[in-house]
């Protein structure tokens, strides 16, 4: 597991091999139901841009943060790719 400010970000090597895929949480310390359906939308579009240059066979969940629902996109996307550069996965070009 890998802790970022934002979210947390845990990840296996797929056994079947395939696309990577990620899976998105969040709790109710996140808030209500707005605040956290706002926060994985905002996950979620961070992950977006970069998900077709993810390497193969990755298996990874996102875990939002209580800071997360209040955050900027930017912010997001920010603690997205530091939480990427912990876990040494580096995207494709």
């Amino acid at each position: 597991m890998y802790h970022g400010k934002l979210m947390v970000l845990s990840l296996l090597q797929n056994p079947t091999g395939g696309i990577s895929r990620v899976g998105f949480i969040t709790s109710r310390r996140v808030g209500g139901a707005v605040q956290r359906n706002r926060a994985r939308r905002m996950m979620r579009e961070a992950v977006r841009h970069d998900l077709a240059r993810l390497p193969q066979n990755l298996l990874l969940v996102l875990i939002g943060r209580t800071k997360v629902a209040a955050a900027t996109l930017d912010a997001v996307q920010s603690d997205w790719r530091e939480l990427l550069a912990k876990a040494h996965i580096h995207l494709n070009s």
